[in-house]
């Protein structure tokens, strides 16, 4: 996954995340799973600090921003303009 920083952005009221998907739609239970309709897709929020934040595996200590769980309408996030976001990650 690569970060669009373009579309990346966290306000008073939202949080967003945008990136480039490569190979981590895959169909297996590791991964969104391509064959559901709408695949649940989990999020949560944190206050603190990762307990080493040099780490992109380190664990959050508790999820005091809250968590949840989404549906994702995976068609709506096909583009024809893939090319161009691709340029955009790094």
């Amino acid at each position: 996954m690569k970060s669009i920083p373009a579309g990346t952005f966290v306000n008073t009221t939202h949080v967003s995340y945008t990136f480039l998907c490569s190979k981590c739609i895959t169909g297996d239970s590791r991964s969104i799973n391509i064959n559901e309709a709408a695949p649940g897709v989990a999020w949560a929020l944190s206050y603190s600090d990762p307990r080493n934040p040099e780490e992109s595996k380190s664990p959050l200590t508790f999820h005091d921003g809250g968590l949840g769980v989404f549906a994702l309408n995976i068609s709506a996030t096909k583009s024809d303009k893939y090319s161009t976001y691709a340029a955009m990650a790094v």
